[in-house]
């Protein structure tokens, strides 16, 4: 099966079958089997046919909605997750008031040492 909804789908098969004909189907989700009876429609290609679903359970009905929902809305811990993975990855640059407060250091730090020198051996 390539694409569902909740009122119908597309199936990749090997022989299409003729518009209009019935068929029970059957598929695995995450959430459970999904039982319902479908009516096929006019093939797209000579492997892939749409159907609609003609009676689905309400059971069924529910699995195939929380999955379709959960490919939609993913759970809030997923993009949580999804978000931090994506700052850990990201290179962290150093701000330029950082980069500025370090240089001034080293300029002051450098600026002492020469004064401190030149006042402890003076020049002769």
């Amino acid at each position: 099966m390539n694409t569902v909804s909740l009122t119908g789908g597309l199936l990749s098969i090997s022989n299409t079958l003729t518009r209009g004909s019935r068929i029970e189907l059957l598929f695995l989700t995450q959430a459970g089997p999904v039982l319902g009876s479908a009516e096929m429609l006019p093939a797209i290609t000579a492997m892939q046919q749409p159907f609609r679903f003609v009676s689905l359970e309400e059971a069924a009905q529910r699995r195939l909605r929380s999955v379709i929902q959960s490919y939609i809305q993913p759970a809030p811990e997923a993009w949580i997750q999804k978000y931090r993975a994506a700052l850990d990855q990201t290179p962290r640059r150093r701000s330029s008031f950082a980069v500025v407060l370090a240089a001034l250091a080293a300029g002051v730090l450098c600026l002492g040492s020469a004064a401190w020198l030149l006042h402890t051996f003076p020049l002769k």
